[in-house]
């Protein structure tokens, strides 16, 4: 199931995030698990997370300034939740250190920091189409999104193919939009 332009790196929207807890995963090829989402492995691993709250220890210890500091510009994504909850599973939490000793490559840090500014502009080209206010104005931002959207998918996912990948994330992220991309 495609995500749409309103996704990001981070989770997954609710349509894609429903279909998937509903076991309509995303699957690969014989040999490759199906994709669910760059932060877990596993829909069980997610359940609850966008519900939490900072535990009442953060600001004694000044947790929550570090939250603040590493999330802020980042509203649109709710990713404070993220930081406030405990993976229940070693696989779960070497799901996770796969990815970040793959992000320690410069190569892929940039690509996706790249991408994400590339959704944003999406987001923010959508936005401006909801306040276009002639037909014909609103059909060119929209346009526009979608010729960047595209542009986007498509070199983020022939730029990880191109990189030496090593975590099960990113090479199921990697495989997931190839075959989306495939499908179209």
């Amino acid at each position: 199931m495609p995500r749409g332009p309103g996704s990001n790196v981070v989770g997954l929207d609710r349509t894609r995030r429903s279909a998937v807890e509903n076991n309509f995963a995303v699957r690969g090829r014989d040999d490759t698990p199906p994709f669910y989402s760059i932060l877990f492995a596993r829909p069980e691993d997610r359940v609850g997370v966008d519900a939490l709250q900072a535990p009442e220890f953060f600001a004694d210890l000044n947790c929550d300034q570090i939250v603040d500091a590493i999330t802020a510009g980042k509203d649109d994504y709710n990713l404070k939740p993220f930081f406030y909850g405990c993976l229940k599973r070693v696989d779960a939490i070497e799901y996770r250190h796969e990815i970040m000793q793959d992000l320690e490559q410069s190569p892929l840090y940039d690509r996706v920091t790249l991408f994400a500014s590339k959704m944003r502009d999406v987001r923010d080209h959508l936005f401006r189409t909801g306040k276009a206010c002639y037909p014909e104005q609103k059909q060119a931002w929209l346009l526009d999104a979608a010729d960047i959207y595209c542009d986007a998918i498509n070199a983020f996912s022939t730029e990880l193919v191109a990189l030496d990948l090593k975590s099960r994330g990113f090479t199921a992220l990697r495989d997931y939009l190839t075959r989306y991309i495939d499908s179209v």
